[in-house]
Formats: structure tokens, C-alpha cells, sequence
């Protein structure tokens, strides 16, 4: 091969180099910022570290915070309180919106107008969103009681959501819920807008109905975007702190107490930040399994320029 068509096409040639010094300063930016608090996180949860015995330093006591947080009455219940949490929210968000992006993704008198509108949830700040819900589910005055009593006549008083153990988990997860399913569907309806009709008219000339191109086509077509959908909401699901925080407090008894809440409650309750970094670790090690576990699910290869099964 002439030396002029390697220099060209090889390692270092002009845009390769130019690509890499481009992404250079974002990836050392987010390697720092994203691995350097996870490392620091799992040095302290190998320390003894309490307030309380600031004098004593810091000694590394290597896998006693670990023992001692899952040989713990409240690690076990949090971690399926977690789990049932993120289970049902990527769940329901996901059916959701690609509910909604089927049906947006049809031509509508109104349907620009509805595709800005499912900005607002995702617009509206994880604190407000969560503060508008509490008084919502309000057991004195809330809308949800109003709706439940005299419209709908499914109780005849009015209801502690956020206080029973029957609907606590479900007070969290509306608003999370809520919040999320306009990001996945905006995602969705960006993938799906990348599928050639080509494909529907083709299939259509074939005699496959709306079942089967929905299967064949959009389906395989969406994975890599429903894999990026399902990643996502995970993380944001096993991280969600504020909709317990401000709603529940973990309560009632432990029902609503998550992996998250219990992070801060051992961190600056108990004043513990060694088991309260062993638990984070924990929680970041469930999400890198589910993340993996997705990727071995939902394989995807380069099709021409659309990724498929």
C-alpha cells in the first residue's frame, strides 16, 4: 500500500486525529466527574467513617461496612422496594410511550401541539413535580381524594395515600411516571421518524397487516432506541430520591424506603458515611448489571444506516 494512502486512511491521518482531539477535553470531563465521586465512593465504603468518631479517624475496615449493611433489618426490604419501584415505573413508562408514539406518529389535526406539550412534564423541575403531587394526593383537600369521592364514587371518605401501605408505592410512582414518559416518548418518536415508509409500503403490497409491520419493522427498527429508553429510566428509577423525600419519607413503616432513601438516611441521619457509601455502591453495581443485562436482551448490529436485530 503507498505510504500516501496510509497516511491517509491510517490511525493518525487528518480527520481521525482531528475527531479524537475534538472529544478529547469531554471525555476527560466526564471520565473526572462520573468516576472520580464513584472511586471516592467506594474508598469511603471500605473505611470506618462516623461523625461521631471523627477523633478516630478514618481506618479502613475493607468488607465490615458491606457485612454490616446487608446483615442490616433495612437493606432487604429497600433493595425490593427498589426493585418493585423500578420494575413497575420502566415497565409503565415504556408502554406508555410508545403507546403515545404510535399514535403521534399518525398525521393529526393537533398533533404538533400535543408533541410540545409532552415537554411540560419533563420541563417541570424533579422538586416542583414532586411538591405538586403531595398536594394532590392531599388527604384533606387533595384533587386525587376529590376525583376518587365525588366523581368517580370509589370510597366514601377521603383517603391517606401517602400514609397507607396499600398505596404509598403508588403515590411515588405517579409522579415519576408522569415526569418521565414524555422524555421516552419524544426519544421514541425521534426513532421512529428515522424508519423509511418504504418499508410500510413494501410490506403492505406483501398483505401485512398493522399487527405484523408493527412487529417486523417498528419494533426491530426501535430497538436501539428502546434499549437507550430502558437504560435510561432505570438509572433515573433506582436514583429517584425527591418523590420519597417529599411525599413519603420512606414510610409508612418501610413500604416507600428505597436503596436512595436509605443512602441518606444512613449518610446524614446516622451520620455514617462509610455504610452509607456501601450501599451506594451496591445500588451502582444493580444498575451496571441491568444495564448489561439489557444490552444482552436487545443485541443490536448496523443495518445500512438504521441499527437492527
Amino acid at each position: 500500500m503507498p505510504p500516501s494512502h496510509r497516511r491517509r486512511g491510517g490511525w493518525l491521518s487528518g480527520d481521525r486525529r482531528f475527531g479524537y482531539l475534538s472529544i478529547f477535553p469531554a471525555l476527560v470531563l466526564m471520565t473526572v466527574f462520573s468516576t472520580g465521586p464513584l472511586v471516592y465512593a467506594f474508598v469511603l465504603s471500605l473505611q470506618r467513617y462516623k461523625l461521631a468518631e471523627a477523633g478516630l479517624g478514618r481506618p479502613f475496615n475493607y468488607g465490615e461496612n458491606y457485612a454490616d449493611v446487608v446483615g442490616s433489618g433495612f437493606f432487604l426490604p429497600s433493595l425490593i422496594n427498589t426493585l418493585i419501584f423500578t420494575l413497575g415505573a420502566v415497565v409503565i413508562i415504556f408502554l406508555i410511550a410508545l403507546t403515545f408514539t404510535l399514535v403521534l406518529n399518525e398525521a393529526f389535526r393537533g398533533s404538533i401541539w400535543i408533541r410540545l406539550a409532552l415537554l411540560v412534564p419533563w420541563a417541570t423541575p424533579e422538586i416542583a413535580n414532586a411538591l405538586a403531587w403531595r398536594w394532590i394526593f392531599d388527604a384533606n383537600w387533595g384533587v386525587w381524594n376529590g376525583l376518587t369521592v365525588h366523581v368517580f364514587y370509589l370510597f366514601d371518605i377521603y383517603q391517606s395515600w401517602m400514609g397507607h401501605p396499600n398505596y404509598a408505592m403508588g403515590t411515588i410512582l405517579a409522579p415519576h411516571i408522569w415526569r418521565e414518559v414524555s422524555l421516552a416518548t419524544i426519544l421514541l418518536l425521534a426513532g421512529i421518524s428515522t424508519i423509511p415508509g418504504s418499508l410500510y409500503e413494501a410490506a403492505k403490497l406483501d398483505g401485512a397487516n398493522i399487527f405484523a409491520r408493527f412487529k417486523r419493522i417498528t419494533l426491530p427498527m426501535l430497538k436501539p432506541i428502546i434499549q437507550l429508553v430502558l437504560v435510561y429510566e432505570t438509572i433515573l428509577a433506582l436514583a429517584s430520591f425527591a418523590y420519597v423525600f417529599i411525599l413519603t419519607g420512606g414510610g409508612p413503616g418501610y413500604v416507600t424506603t428505597t436503596l436512595s432513601w436509605l443512602i441518606f438516611v444512613t449518610s446524614f441521619n446516622f451520620a455514617d458515611f462509610g455504610q452509607g457509601s456501601a450501599v451506594a455502591v451496591i445500588m451502582s453495581a444493580i444498575a451496571i448489571f441491568l444495564i448489561v443485562l439489557y444490552f444482552r436482551l436487545l443485541p443490536t448490529r448496523q443495518f445500512g444506516s438504521v441499527t437492527v436485530r
